[in-house]
């Protein structure tokens, strides 16, 4: 009986942690996944910059997890508007929901491999691409 008690104390307290972290991730879930923002999402923020729908969104997003690569180059977020690029997170600001479809979040090795025309030597550890049209 003390087995099946302490086991499932032990069950209950992994499911506690369990959701707690998934309520403290700041992800929000919605009609979009942790990697998109839609436009019914960006309109919970009216009047607010893409920068500012997705800090308060998907704050995630603006975050450099790996700060260095191997041969010691800082790390750095993108951004991108279709298959340009445009500079830094910073770029969002010039931008409101209106002006695009969805906003997409790519980590590093999927921004390395998806796209191009940045400075070769950044160190890409995440990308913000603004989808503006329908493909």
């Amino acid at each position: 009986m003390t087995v099946k008690l302490s086991r499932m104390a032990f069950l209950l307290v992994v499911a506690g942690f369990v959701a707690a972290g998934c309520a403290s991730s700041g992800e929000r879930v919605g009609s979009s996944t942790s990697t998109t923002l839609s436009q019914e999402d960006m309109a919970q923020v009216p009047g607010a910059t893409l920068y500012e729908i997705v800090d308060r969104l998907r704050p995630r997003w603006l975050q450099v997890r790996h700060t260095m690569s191997m041969s010691g180059t800082p790390g750095q977020i993108v951004v991108f508007m279709n298959n340009s690029y445009l500079g830094g997170p910073d770029m969002l600001r010039q931008f409101q929901a209106s002006d695009v479809i969805e906003v997409r979040y790519l980590d590093g090795p999927q921004a390395s491999a998806q796209l191009r025309g940045y400075d070769s030597t950044v160190h890409v550890v995440g990308a913000i691409v603004m989808v503006t049209s329908q493909r």
